[in-house]
């Protein structure tokens, strides 16, 4: 995702629902900014859909967790890619086009 690289955040694990995005992101950079980040992500993504539809992609705000330990992420993107399943979208998450994780996870490792 070019704006997450932009931005110095790398995406561990997303996911788009109908209702929301999930996603899973890092940074080793003193500079980063989650909010500037979400901010040009909702801004880039949604422009497309308000030239379609005149309204809005996006609900105004967001919410964001500190995940501090390598065993909190994983778990949570795990739950992340997992969503689809719980929601009744997918029979597994691999089924469900719209989530992902890094090739680093997929790998087993970050």
């Amino acid at each position: 995702m070019q704006t997450a690289r932009h931005e110095a955040f790398e995406l561990l694990a997303y996911c788009l629902l109908p209702d929301r995005a999930d996603l899973v992101v890092r940074t080793h950079s003193p500079q980063a900014d989650v909010r500037r980040f979400i901010h040009r992500l909702k801004q880039r993504s949604g422009y497309g859909h308000f030239l379609r539809t005149g309204g809005p992609l996006w609900r105004p705000g967001f919410a964001d967790r500190p995940l501090g330990t390598l065993d909190a992420a994983t778990r949570t993107a795990l739950h992340v890619i997992r969503a689809p399943v719980r929601a009744g979208l997918a029979a597994a998450p691999e089924d469900y086009a719209l989530s992902g994780t890094s090739k680093g996870m997929k790998n087993g490792g970050w």
